[in-house]
């Protein structure tokens, strides 16, 4: 994807009921895995 297009990827009921389970225990973080001593810092950078 050179253009940097938006690519959408249907996902399986299973990955959007663990999609909402994190949610529910996400306490409404904005990242899902945050680094714990910097949790506003995603663990790594796409280009």
């Amino acid at each position: 994807m050179t253009k940097r297009e938006e690519h959408k990827v249907p996902l399986s009921k299973q990955a959007l009921e663990v999609l909402a389970r994190i949610e529910l225990i996400s306490s409404g973080r904005e990242l899902v895995i945050p680094i714990p001593y910097y949790p506003r810092k995603p663990c790594a950078r796409t280009p």
